[in-house]
Parts: C-alpha cells; structure tokens; sequence
C-alpha cells in the first residue's frame, strides 16, 4: 500500500526531531522526564528533573557508580570490603534499592527479624543474639553509626563507675555479663595457692579500681604477721601462698634438724621469745625439765631412754633384758607407771593385781589370774570366748561392750534373760506397744539402726521420702497408722491453702517438693508456646495462691500495656503477633 504525502511529509518531520533531540543533552534529558516510570522516594526528589545525576543514557551499567558518587559512605565500605555493603554479595545497587516507586515508599528494606548481622562489623554472639535491636540502634543515629565499645550501652552496669576504662571485654564474658574471664597472670602478680581462690575484692576495694597495689606481703597480711614486723616484709622468706600458717622454712639446715615429734611441734614450742629465733638451746632438758620424772637424778642426756619420736615411753631402754619384757600395752606405758619412784627401776613385782588392783572391777573375787581372761594388749580387751562358751553369742553392737553392761555386779555366771527387752526396755521408745521382739526391727550392730524393709509396706519410699527420718511422718512412734496422702504431712507446705485440692501429686513429686511438673498444655485450655515457655507462673497468675481459678485467654488480659494501638484493634493481638515476642509483627499476606 501506498503512504499519502501527508504521510511521507509527517514522519520525515518526526525523524528530524528525533535528530535534533539526539543532538542536544538537554532535549534528550527532556524525552527521558517524558519517559519516568514512577516518582522518586523523597530524599531523592531533587534530582527528579535531572534525571543524568543518577541514569546515564544508553548505559546501565554506570548505575551503580552514579549511586557511589553520593553515597560515599557506601563507597568505602566496598572498597575496604567491612561493614554490611563490603560483605554483601550483591553486584549492583539496583539489586537490593529500586526507585520510581512514589515518595513514600522505602527502597531500604530493611527486616529487623531476617537481617544478617554477621555481614556487619559487629557479629552478634553470647547474649547480643537475643538483644532487641533499639536496645543498641537508638535515636536518629544510623544503624551502621552504632557503638560499638561495651561501655556505650552497659555504662550502668559498670560497677567501676568508669575507672577501668571502656574495654569491658578484658574481664567481662559477652554470654554472662556477671562472669569474667581476667587473666590476673598477665599482671605483675600471678595468682597462686589461695591468692587464686580470693575474691577480687579482698584486696581490690570496691568499686574495683585499676589501682596498682603493693606487691608485698605485709600490705595485706599486716594483721596476720605474728611478729609484729621484727621479721621484716619479706614473708614468703618462711610463708607459703597456700596457706598462711603453713611455712616453708628449712630446719634442717640449722644446728639442730628436726625429727620425730620435733617436726610436727610449732615454733613457739622451742622459740619462746616472740620473734627471736637465733640462740634456742638444743639440749633435752632445756625444753624438757618439766617432763624429767627422774628429777635430774639420771643426769641430762635424756636421749640414752627417751627418743624424738615421742618422750613417752623411754623407748631407748630395751626392756627385753629384763625379766618383765613389755609386750602389748606395756610397751606404750610411761615408767612410773610401774616405776613407782624417780629412782625405783629394780625389784618391781611382776604380777598383774599387783599394778592392775585398781582397774580389777571383781575386787579380786575371780583371783589373781587376770590374764585367763585379760591380755596385754589391752586391760580392757577381754580374752574370753563368749561365742564358744556361752549361749548368747556377742556380735554387732554387743561386741565391744564391757562386761559389766550386762553382768552386773560381777555376776558373771549367773545365767541372763536373753531377750532384748531385758536389756533394751529403757530404750525402747515404743513403750513396749509394738511387743517385745525387737529383732523384727532392730539389728544387733546399732539399736538405732533398723532393717525395716519400707517398700514392703502401702507406701513405699521413694524421692526424699528414702532421707527423711521416720519420726517426720511416725511422728508417735507407734510405725501404725501414718497418713499416705502428701496432704497429711504437707500441709504446712501447701501454698495454694487448698484451693488446689489434695491431690498434691498431680504437680510436686518425692524428688523435691519445690519441683513441679505440671503439664499446662494438657490441663489447661491455653498451651505456652513461644515466649510463654520461659515465664515463670506469677507473670500470667498475678494474684497469689488464686488456685484452680480460669483466667482470660486473650492476648490483651495480659498485653494491654504492650498494645500500642491503644485497644484500636480489639483484644486478637495474634492476628499480627507472634508468641515468640510481641515486638515481633507476622507477615502480612494477601
């Protein structure tokens, strides 16, 4: 078909107008206003009409420079490769910020939930995951402007009221701000021994100061220095850290080594001028005079009988030469024991009443034969087979009783009750209520020890019920009767004054009455979820002990602080809030 010659004429006329555009910067400029998809969001409202500040023609790729060249913040965080930009894997800008979409809209789009802030120059870690975003980005301030020293937000925790500086992080741990983790070694004082077990406190004054203190000893220890400061500062010369009282000096390289009782005997034993350790005396007598029972009429070399493993008995004297050679006891015995006088060490009688007349308790009725039944091991340590010759053979607690716990009188061949009541009746707390046959109960090992087999009976011990003592619950000591219900013994602890029934089971088990398991998603109507986990049960039961009363189960009853929109949206504040937090706003879907 043939064009007209209006219409020839028509489009040579719009191709040389397209031409002359071409030609001029500013025609094309207007032509590509002409073209604008959508208006700019405000900040960039005054390079609307020059639309070259931001687009170059022809060039998309030019873009993203045009972007930097005013963002130059942006800029230099790409180039250095930190902060959010600079660890991004976006290429261009236009991948993440689109304009023409209106004044208001925001091209940020910035999630508080969704953001990754190990992009950032500050990874969250420890307790920062779980901190609300305005509790470190507050104010006008940009995000990417937030502080970053721990002071900046925990200046009120800083119980050092500033003086350690801002660098928290040298003694504070990020998960626990009241756990730190100070390297006291990298100080000039290392700590050891009890140093390291010492509070901070104990020498650094509260607030805890950077205060440079003394190294010496004496500077805490004052009070503690027996020597009032004749030995000088220099303590642990004799102290250790690991205890005060306990010392290190080296006896043995003095005139006089330390042995036997000598090692274990205190300074002041030997040193009895305060402080005055040079020129103590290192002969027997001059610390022993008080315990020479020879008064000095066997002359001072003590050592000849007596030895530093104990002054009692002169172990140096070998007594196997003479005719009493001292076995058992009587080699432990001092030697007036049968040495009546300082100086009577011969012609001694060898016979046991005539040293043991005292302790015979038959007042001599069974003889002069004591060792038919006693030993030199023990004057109390009685020989005589009681399994083999009596009827009542001794074992447990009856064992290492004396004699005369039952044969009383001496009546040693009397013939005795066997029952336990003949012994034990004042014992019995039961007031013979419970019978005669103690055995049932009661072992021979302990009287107060029982083998009562309790799971044997309607309640078996379980939890702390297997620790209690069994007058918390028997409390007439009658073992008949006891209640089984917790309610009978826990009354005093029930905290609900029994708005809650009797059935205390149903929460609190043996293992600890403070521990409960109630299970809230299938006893109630309103399973905890989310946040609702970690609460304790006042936080939503605000009136105490209000038992088994229902509360409301909207989310208002207990948010109508929280709500924002002042009841303007009705109590369902889940239709936009999660459980999770209700900081935090659902998605919303179209």
């Amino acid at each position: 078909m043939r064009l007209s010659v209006f219409a020839v004429r028509w489009l040579l006329l719009c191709c040389m107008t397209m031409l002359a555009l071409a030609s001029s910067p500013a025609r094309a400029t207007g032509i590509e206003t002409v073209l604008m998809p959508g208006e700019v969001i405000r900040a960039h409202a005054k390079f609307e009409s020059n639309c070259s500040a931001c687009h170059r023609s022809f060039d998309k790729k030019a873009q993203s420079g045009l972007c930097l060249a005013c963002h130059k913040d942006v800029a230099a965080d790409l180039r250095a490769g930190k902060g959010f930009h600079g660890r991004s894997s976006a290429k261009n800008c236009r991948d993440c910020h689109t304009d023409h979409k209106g004044r208001n809209a925001d091209i940020v789009g910035l999630s508080r939930t969704r953001f990754k802030h190990d992009l950032t120059d500050y990874p969250l870690v420890g307790a920062h995951r779980t901190a609300a975003c305005n509790g470190c980005h507050v104010g006008s301030v940009k995000f990417r402007d937030a502080p970053s020293a721990c002071a900046s937000c925990h200046r009120k925790d800083d119980a050092h009221k500033g003086m350690l500086g801002q660098d928290c992080a040298r003694c504070h741990r990020i998960d626990d701000w009241k756990k730190g983790s100070f390297d006291h070694a990298s100080t000039d004082f290392a700590l050891r021994g009890k140093h390291a077990l010492a509070r901070c406190e104990a020498c650094h004054g509260r607030p805890l100061a950077e205060v440079r203190l003394a190294k010496q000893c004496v500077d805490c220890h004052r009070k503690d220095d027996a020597h009032k400061g004749a030995m000088g500062t220099s303590c642990g010369n004799c102290h250790t850290e690991n205890a005060w009282k306990e010392t290190k000096f080296d006896h043995d390289k003095t005139r006089f080594p330390l042995s036997g009782r000598h090692a274990s005997t205190a300074c002041g034993g030997c040193h009895r001028v305060p402080n005055v350790f040079r020129g103590a005396p290192t002969d027997c007598l001059s610390c022993h005079k008080q315990d020479d029972a020879h008064a000095g009429t066997l002359g001072s070399d003590c050592k000849a009988c007596h030895q530093p493993r104990g002054w009692k008995p002169a172990q140096g004297f070998d007594h196997s030469r003479t005719q009493f050679p001292l076995i058992g006891r009587h080699r432990e015995s001092a030697c007036l024991g049968c040495h009546k006088g300082p100086k009577n060490f011969r012609g001694v009688a060898s016979t046991c009443a005539d040293c043991h007349k005292k302790d015979d308790p038959h007042k001599g009725r069974n003889g002069n034969q004591c060792r038919s039944c006693h030993n030199a091991a023990s004057w109390k340590q009685i020989s005589f087979d009681h399994d083999k010759l009596t009827r009542f053979p001794l074992t447990g607690g009856h064992k290492p009783l004396a004699c005369a716990a039952c044969h009383k009188n001496d009546a040693h061949r009397d013939k005795l009750e066997t029952a336990c009541i003949s012994c034990h009746a004042a014992k019995d707390p039961h007031k013979s209520k419970l019978g005669n046959e103690c055995s049932r109960c009661h072992v021979a090992d302990s009287w107060n020890k029982v083998v009562v087999d309790h799971n044997r009976t309607a309640f078996p011990l379980i939890g702390q019920h297997r620790l209690a003592e069994c007058k918390a619950c028997h409390t007439d000591r009658l073992f008949q009767g006891a209640p089984k219900a917790c309610y009978g013994c826990h009354v005093k602890d029930d905290t609900h004054e029994g708005r809650m029934g009797r059935s205390c089971e149903t929460c609190h088990n043996s293992r600890d009455w403070a521990l409960w398991e109630f299970d809230h998603e299938n006893e109630t109507r309103f399973p905890l979820s989310g946040a609702h986990e970690k609460i304790k049960c006042e936080a939503c039961h605000k009136v105490s002990r209000q038992g088994r009363l229902a509360l409301p189960l909207v989310c208002g009853s207990c948010h109508s602080g929280d709500d924002i929109h002042n009841g303007a949206f009705g109590n369902r504040c889940e239709r936009c809030h999660s459980s999770q937090s209700f900081k935090d706003v659902l998605p919303v879907t179209r």
